[in-house]
């Protein structure tokens, strides 16, 4: 009786542990992720990031954080507070644009100074998570991509599928 009793207790703890939280927000990918501007005093990136609701309700994004590395270094942070609503089975796009300093990613160590080359290409990840919400539940989900970019001011170049340069 006693063990029943134990067996009873522990299966509705278990029970009550279980996240009521689903995954109803599905990322669905980034864009390619583009080179805006390419300048010894400024670099900018750009993409987008597609989801999609799965839900028959609305969901709110409130907060949105997003590191971006380059080369292994982290060049910035993209922070979006403002509450943006998805509706119900529904796909939604953010526009994501970091501008950082190019001595923070392309800084030849050998000789101590910013080395921009005209064309050349980067390991460029993005990591971080958004937080959503519905009825008052808040969900984080986990954001994470990472392409090879083409870092040039030729727009007539392209990276192909080994990864090398190519002209059009």
């Amino acid at each position: 009786m006693r063990i029943n009793i134990f067996l009873l207790t522990l299966v509705l703890m278990l029970g009550s542990c279980r996240s009521n939280s689903s995954k109803s927000l599905e990322i669905q990918q980034f864009s390619e992720i583009k080179v805006s501007e390419f300048k010894k005093k400024n670099v900018g990136i750009n993409t987008t990031l597609r989801f999609y609701n799965a839900e028959e309700k609305t969901l709110t994004i409130s907060y949105i954080e997003c590191d971006i590395v380059v080369n292994g270094k982290d060049v910035g942070t993209f922070i979006k507070k403002k509450n943006h609503d998805v509706p119900a089975k529904s796909i939604f796009e953010l526009p994501i644009q970091v501008d950082f300093k190019p001595e923070n990613a392309f800084l030849n160590l050998d000789y101590g100074m910013v080395k921009i080359k005209s064309d050349v290409v980067s390991d460029v990840s993005i990591e971080g998570y958004l937080l959503s919400s519905q009825n008052g539940n808040e969900e984080k989900v986990l954001i994470s991509a990472r392409q090879a970019v083409l870092f040039s001011n030729n727009k007539d170049l392209y990276i192909d599928e080994a990864g090398k340069i190519q002209e059009k």
